[in-house]
C-alpha cells in the first residue's frame, strides 16, 4: 500500500505516515506533484485518466501523484512522469513553477521541456488510456467543456501566467549542464548573506533567474509599510513557511534566526566585503533611490537615510563575522562560497551561468 509522510501547515515534517485510503486530519497535509511537460510547439502534453477511475473518469490530466513515504518532491515527480508516460528526465531539467497549498496536500508543479511523438508515450495500465499533445488554446477549451479534471485545470487557470512566462523564455531550454559524471552537489536551497550593502539581493536576483530558483527577502517578510516591524512570531511564521519548500534562495541576515536557515540549506554564499565598500554602496542606494522602494522592500518602504543603520554596518564585521564563519565550519555536507570582491562575484555569476545549480564551492570547512 502506498504510504505517505505528513507536514504541518507550514510543511514541517510530523513524523507521521498515512496510507492512501486513509483518511487525513484536518492540520494534516502530504505533498503531491505534478508535472507539465511542453514540447517545442508549444503543446502541453495530456493524458486520459483510465474510466475505472474512482475520481474523474475518461478526462484529461497532466502527470502527478503524491510523495512516497522518504521520497524528495524532484525524485517523486521524474518516477511520476517515467510511471505514467514512458518519459525520462533528469531531476535538474524540471523547473518549478510553483508550490501550493490545497485543502490536504501541498502541491508542487514542475514543467519541463520535452518533444516526444505521442505514438512512443507508454500509458500507465489502469490509470491512463490515452495521450494527446494540445495547444495553450485548445487546453483552455477543454477545461471550460469540463473535458480536463477540474482540480487540474484550476490550477492551470492560477498558473497560466508563470507557465507562458517559462514559455516566453527560450533559454530555458537547456538551462543546465548534465553533471558529466562528476559527484557535484546540486544546490537547491541556497542563503545568501553578508553586510548590508554588499549586494546581496542583487545577487539573489540574478541567481534566481539563471538557477529556475524562487527568491525569498527576508526585508519583504519583516517590515509592513511605513517601515513597520513584524512581530518576530509572525516573521518566523513566514519565513519557516518558505524555507519547508522544495527550493528557494534566501537573502538576508537576521542573525536571530540565521543558524537555523544554515541547518537547513545545502548552499551558503557568503559576501565577505569591506565596511566601507558597503556603506559607499548603501549611501549611492540612498543618492539613487531616496524617497522610492528597493525592488526587494514592501511598498510603502521607501529608501531613506539612517545613521543607525550606517553605524550597524560599520559594527558589523565586530559582531556578525566571526559567528558566521564559525558556524559555517561546524556545518557537514553544506556547500560554502565566500566572495570577497565584485570581480569575484562577477566570476561566480558567469560560473553559475555555465554550471547551473552544480556551481562549486570554493571554501575549505
Amino acid at each position: 500500500m502506498e504510504v505517505w509522510d505528513l507536514f504541518d501547515e507550514n510543511r514541517r515534517p510530523l513524523g507521521k505516515q498515512a496510507g492512501r485510503r486513509e483518511p487525513i486530519v484536518k492540520g494534516e497535509f502530504h505533498i503531491v506533484v505534478v508535472v507539465c511537460v511542453i514540447n517545442e510547439q508549444n503543446e502541453i502534453l495530456l493524458t486520459l485518466r483510465s474510466p475505472d477511475k474512482e475520481k474523474y473518469p475518461g478526462t484529461w490530466e497532466n502527470t502527478g501523484g503524491a510523495l512516497e513515504a522518504g521520497e524528495e518532491s524532484r525524485t517523486a515527480a521524474v518516477r511520476e512522469l517515467f510511471e505514467e508516460t514512458g518519459i525520462r528526465v533528469r531531476e535538474n531539467e524540471l523547473h518549478l513553477l510553483d508550490s501550493q497549498m490545497e485543502e490536504s496536500a501541498f502541491i508542487d508543479v514542475y514543467v519541463v521541456r520535452k518533444s516526444v511523438p505521442v505514438e512512443k508515450i507508454r500509458l500507465q495500465e489502469g490509470e491512463t488510456v490515452d495521450a494527446r499533445w494540445v495547444s495553450l488554446d485548445e487546453f483552455c477549451r477543454l477545461g471550460e467543456e469540463e473535458k480536463i479534471a477540474p482540480p487540474i485545470y484550476r490550477r492551470f487557470c492560477r498558473l497560466k501566467g508563470k507557465l507562458d512566462v517559462f514559455i516566453r523564455e527560450e533559454s530555458r531550454k537547456e538551462r543546465y549542464p548534465a553533471c558529466r559524471g562528476e559527484k557535484r552537489q546540486e544546490s537547491k536551497k541556497m542563503i545568501i548573506i553578508g553586510c548590508s550593502g554588499s549586494g546581496k539581493s542583487t545577487l539573489a536576483k540574478k541567481l534566481g533567474r539563471i538557477m529556475d530558483l524562487p527568491v525569498v527577502y527576508l526585508d519583504a517578510l519583516s517590515w509592513d509599510a511605513g517601515w513597520k516591524r513584524k512581530p518576530f512570531a509572525e516573521f518566523d511564521r513566514l519565513t519557516e513557511a518558505e524555507i519547508r519548500k522544495p527550493e528557494w534562495i534566501v537573502d538576508g541576515n537576521f542573525p536571530r534566526t540565521v543558524e537555523h536557515r544554515m541547518d537547513v540549506c545545502d548552499t551558503i554564499v557568503y559576501l565577505d566585503f569591506p565596511r566601507w565598500f558597503c556603506i559607499l554602496s548603501v549611501l549611492k542606494r540612498v543618492l539613487t533611490g531616496y524617497g522610492k522602494p528597493r525592488p526587494s522592500m514592501n511598498e510603502g518602504c521607501p529608501e531613506k537615510f539612517d545613521p543607525g543603520f550606517l553605524k550597524r554596518i560599520w559594527n558589523f564585521d565586530q559582531r556578525s563575522k566571526a559567528h558566521y564563519y564559525g558556524y559555517m565550519k561546524k556545518l557537514s555536507g553544506t556547500k560554502l562560497i565566500v566572495l570577497k570582491t565584485r570581480k569575484e562575484v562577477n566570476r561566480f555569476v558567469k560560473q553559475a551561468e555555465k554550471e547551473g545549480r552544480f556551481i562549486p564551492g570554493n571554501y575549505p570547512k
